[in-house]
């Protein structure tokens, strides 16, 4: 969070944090932070229209945008900030990584890949055939939120951006997983 908030992103200030480690959930880490005024995007009981989210939408590219130009220092890594794993709701146990670079990070998604959820073997090898069509594309390496979903995301009563939260997932990831996350988790 000290990354957005040196570049200006309306983010909360950690105020402590600690280990659970017999937590009976997930999360055996856990932030205290600052609260800051708005509305998740995702409780808005108002139907969106581009023309009146235009102000927060406006500052949101922009967050976004200006993220994807900071040059990482771990050469083509799927990493952490710090250049460790990373936490990923995408994935079993939350965790992954650090990947040396995408084919890696590919090699790890697929590999829980089973046949048994398909009707035969073919079924299966034409998916997993198709899941490895995405080692033929070029995707930039770049800094992203990780975890970019309309709770994450709150608005002030006057209609801007108050605040962008939640960024134990961000890391340097290939260009389009927040795009990905978004579209699967809302």
């Amino acid at each position: 969070m000290q990354m957005a908030r040196a570049a200006g992103m309306p983010v909360p200030k950690v105020l402590s944090c600690g280990e659970h480690p017999y937590a009976p959930f997930n999360r055996v880490f856990s932030i205290l932070m600052t609260r800051l005024p708005g509305t998740p995007l995702e409780n808005s009981d108002d139907p969106l229209y581009i023309e009146l989210e235009d102000p927060w939408l406006f500052k949101l590219k922009k967050y976004v945008t200006s993220m994807r130009t900071w040059s990482s220092p771990y050469a083509q890594s799927i990493c952490s900030v710090l250049g460790t794993s990373l936490r990923s709701s995408r994935v079993p146990n939350h965790i992954m990584g650090p990947f040396t670079d995408k084919d890696e990070l590919y090699d790890y998604l697929l590999s829980p890949a089973s046949r048994h959820g398909f009707n035969s073997t073919a079924d299966y090898n034409q998916a997993l055939a198709q899941a490895n069509e995405i080692r033929k594309y070029s995707h930039e390496i770049t800094f992203t939120h990780g975890d970019f979903k309309a709770h994450n995301i709150l608005i002030g009563d006057d209609g801007h951006l108050s605040a962008f939260l939640d960024w134990e997932s961000a890391g340097w990831y290939p260009e389009y997983w927040d795009f990905t996350t978004a579209l699967r988790y809302g």
